[in-house]
């Protein structure tokens, strides 16, 4: 919560809603996920992220959702390096959300052939790889953009999208199948 600079009230809001769920979404080691146990993990989240925005607020409980993200906090470190400010690992991250939008725009499109989404899948990469160089600079960019799994994914036709609670939701382009072979004349 470092990053996101919470208040003591904000602290004990979060605490205590995050205590409501923690035996569904953080398990012991070695617990049996029993059946139906990802939707039900799912769902916690989804509730555990509602409740925080009704004790937040919206725009806090964006922020807290950003400061809660692994990836965020290595936007933060990376540019804290650079001396950059944190606003700049702010748009960095906001990329994600918009190119998993596009992403998922170009996956649905049914008038695209499988080779023209995965032209536009590499063409928006490219185009949010320069946006990430642009908003840190080129030597965090590339670094960012090297461990950044999401982002590399798009240019195989794999689109990954953040879903609530940490999880990501990951859709492969559909290869299209080869016709069947012509019967020989016989």
């Amino acid at each position: 919560l470092s990053v996101m600079d919470a208040s003591e009230a904000e602290f004990r809001a979060i605490f205590r809603i995050q205590q409501q769920f923690d035996s569904i979404l953080n398990p012991p080691a070695g617990a049996i996920m029993p059946s139906g146990g990802f939707n039900q993990r799912v769902a916690a989240s989804q509730q555990m992220t509602d409740q925080i925005k009704a004790a937040l607020g919206e725009a806090r409980a964006v922020e807290f959702a950003r400061a809660s993200d692994s990836e965020y906090q290595q936007l933060v470190t990376l540019a804290q390096r650079e001396n950059l400010p944190v606003a700049a690992a702010v748009q960095a991250f906001d990329l994600r959300a918009a190119t998993s939008e596009a992403s998922l725009r170009i996956y649905n499109d049914k008038t695209l052939s499988y080779d023209q989404k995965l032209a536009a899948l590499k063409t928006l990469s490219d185009s949010t790889r320069a946006q990430i160089n642009t908003a840190l600079g080129v030597a965090a960019g590339s670094s960012y953009t090297k461990s950044a799994m999401w982002l590399s994914q798009l240019d195989q036709g794999v689109v990954v999208t953040p879903a609530a609670g940490g999880f990501m939701s990951i859709r492969t382009l559909d290869r299209p199948t080869p016709p069947p072979p012509k019967p020989s004349g016989n």
